[in-house]
């Protein structure tokens, strides 16, 4: 297996943000407020997902919503890097869901996170899809 590794991110990169687990409830959405401004004055571009600021029960959406909007991120070539805002408990029922075979044709670009999205971390270098992941402990 070839590993392959995404370019550093550059200024005027594009971030998407999204929650394939748990949503940012709205008593913290100052605080991603915060990070957003702060990526974007270092010059990356950023798209939130409509996953993102919602939360319904455990999760951001439902499992179909979750895996579209992850699937479409990760497929999406202008897209460098996904940044979650954590993880949640989750992650594993969109697993089925997840194009991986599609995913294997792509670009790799930069997956990051913890906790729950430590699922799909253990599965995209796996699978050969490319993807990289950032662990942050």
């Amino acid at each position: 297996m070839n590993i392959r590794f995404p370019p550093p991110l550059v200024e005027g990169d594009l971030i998407a943000i999204t929650a394939p687990s748990m949503g940012v409830p709205n008593h913290f959405h100052a605080r991603l407020d915060y990070v957003i401004k702060h990526l974007k004055a270092k010059g990356f571009r950023v798209i939130e997902g409509h996953c993102l600021r919602s939360v319904h029960k455990n999760a951001s959406d439902n499992r179909l919503a979750r895996a579209k909007e992850l699937n479409g991120f990760l497929l999406n070539s202008e897209v460098k890097a996904i940044m979650p805002p954590w993880g949640g408990e989750l992650a594993m029922d969109i697993l089925e869901l997840i194009d991986f075979k599609q995913l294997s044709t792509c670009e790799p670009k930069w997956f990051c996170g913890y906790s729950d999205l430590s699922t799909l971390h253990m599965l995209l270098p796996r699978l050969q899809v490319g993807q990289r992941c950032i662990v942050r402990i």
